[in-house]
């Protein structure tokens, strides 16, 4: 007696079919995913380039507020050494006004054996008692001191 298989390999056809759709459906899955992974790849690409782009706008922020701090640092600065200059002009005044307010008509710089001598005092030098008289001419244009503001 003679075996009949044919269904067997009828049934073993239909399968290696269904084996070689499943491999063509697999292989496309396969397509799918490589186009994915590269359009991801795509994507990320220009999402570091939005991010360095970002970057650099957020940098240049950055140094445009640096650049105003320093602004505001140099103004500060500044104020300060308005605020010395004003407190050293207030000290020459205070010591201008301390200065004895004379004649000038006839109390000018003089030539004398010690030296220049303006209002009483001698200087070794004529730059010195030239200066010394521009000082006592100029205590001469403001007013007179309050007595509580003369010394002894």
């Amino acid at each position: 007696m003679f075996y009949d298989n044919s269904k067997e390999l009828e049934r073993i056809t239909e399968l290696e079919e269904q084996y070689a759709d499943a491999q063509r459906a697999l292989d496309v899955e396969r397509e799918k995913v490589k186009e994915l992974e590269a359009e991801l790849e795509e994507y990320r690409s220009i999402a570091e380039q939005q991010g360095a782009s970002k970057a650099v706008s957020q940098l240049a922020t950055l140094q445009a507020q640096l650049r105003q701090v320093e602004g505001e640092n140099e103004l500060l600065k500044s104020g300060q050494r308005y605020m010395a200059l004003e407190k050293e002009r207030d000290t020459l005044r205070q010591l201008v006004a301390q200065l004895p307010v004379l004649d000038m008509r006839f109390d000018s710089v003089a030539v004398g054996p010690l030296g220049w001598t303006v209002g009483g005092v001698t200087f070794g030098k004529v730059t010195e008692a030239n200066a010394y008289s521009a000082l006592l001419q100029y205590r001469a244009t403001l007013a007179a001191p309050s007595p509580t503001e003369e010394r002894s």
